[in-house]
């Protein structure tokens, strides 16, 4: 039963029921947020002009990405907004590292959803230009969960044949080699959507 603010925003008590069991069996759950509404609140604060120009910069752990990567880049100057523009202009995804430390929303949210995980929860945001990608199909180590805030984005999702151990001696590109997956399929979210992907599944 859900006891949380948060939660209770994000799942209705039918989708609440489904996602916790989604996460116990590790497999792939959509849904449509339960009160659009709290992308609004979200959307004070996470947009780019907001992002680039009223934090001044000030972020860190500011990355970018672009399609070829299969891992962000560290910016290795200073993330002024000028320069995060032109980026952005050029077709680079810009993904700001650790929203739960800068956002105070965002740090109700993540505590909420960790205390129900029982797991350590951290937020990132994705800003991607229209008609791009910001890296190659690839895996994650740790679940995720996306939800989506403006625009719409299309997902390629593919659930693995087996188990995934990266190894945390070689290089991101060949310990994330694709290994063998099922077929893939497309995803398309829009404002107010959501999915959880387990751990594994590549996309």
């Amino acid at each position: 039963m859900m006891n949380n603010t948060f939660l209770e925003k994000v799942f209705n008590p039918q989708q609440y029921e489904i996602f916790t069991k989604k996460i116990d069996q590790q497999q792939f759950y959509q849904w449509n947020i339960a009160e659009p509404k709290i992308l609004d609140d979200l959307q004070k604060h996470i947009n780019l002009p907001n992002l680039i120009f009223q934090e001044k910069g000030c972020w860190g752990g500011v990355r970018v990405a672009v399609k070829g990567q299969q891992q962000e880049e560290i910016l290795q100057c200073t993330p002024t907004p000028p320069f995060l523009t032109t980026l952005f202009e050029q077709g680079y995804t810009l993904v700001f590292n650790d929203m739960q430390n800068k956002v105070f929303p965002i740090y109700l949210m993540t505590n909420e959803l960790g205390n129900l995980l029982n797991a350590a929860v951290n937020c990132n945001c994705y800003v991607t230009p229209p008609q791009t990608q910001g890296l190659e199909r690839h895996y994650d180590d740790e679940d995720v969960i996306v939800v989506q805030l403006a625009g719409c984005k299309r997902w390629q999702v593919s659930i693995p044949q087996e188990n995934i151990y990266p190894d945390p001696q070689l290089p991101y590109d060949e310990a994330y080699a694709m290994h063998p997956c099922g077929e893939y399929h497309d995803i398309f979210l829009e404002p107010g959507m959501a999915m959880y992907l387990p751990k594994g599944h590549s996309s």
